[in-house]
């Protein structure tokens, strides 16, 4: 760990704890729940969200991932152990959440046609732009 990391931590600790006392509590209703733990997964990410999100600005971009993803209840199951959202469980943990279900993979040919006709507009606003 750098020293860097040192001194992240030691604001993370210090701040969070400032802001523990203003975050409010959420509890999710997923229903996904893995050893050593009475909150369900979706409580744990969330919750984890809302005490770092008053020192967004101050976190790596790991942390912020945890922010983001948490605040609007997404789990990231590509993530690989200790990185992001992995680091708010232990690595067996981790491995049970990943292990719960299919991964969703996403079907790009949508988004294929959604981005040939969007470059289609951009182009002829371009064309237009070039020709004033």
């Amino acid at each position: 760990m750098s020293k860097r990391d040192h001194v992240n931590d030691d604001i993370d600790e210090g701040l969070l704890s400032q802001a523990d006392g203003t975050a409010n509590k959420a509890v999710e209703k997923d229903g996904v729940f893995v050893d050593g733990s009475e909150e369900t997964v979706g409580t744990i990410i969330k919750n984890a969200a809302i005490r770092k999100h008053p020192i967004y600005h101050l976190l790596d971009s790991n942390q912020q991932s945890i922010v983001c993803l948490g605040l609007n209840s997404i789990i990231d199951l590509s993530a690989r152990y200790p990185e992001r959202q992995t680091a708010l469980f232990s690595k067996k943990q981790w491995e049970d959440i990943s292990n719960k279900g299919p991964l969703y993979t996403l079907n790009d040919n949508l988004y294929r046609d959604v981005d040939e006709a969007a470059n289609s507009v951009f182009n002829l606003y371009n064309s237009k732009q070039h020709t004033q």
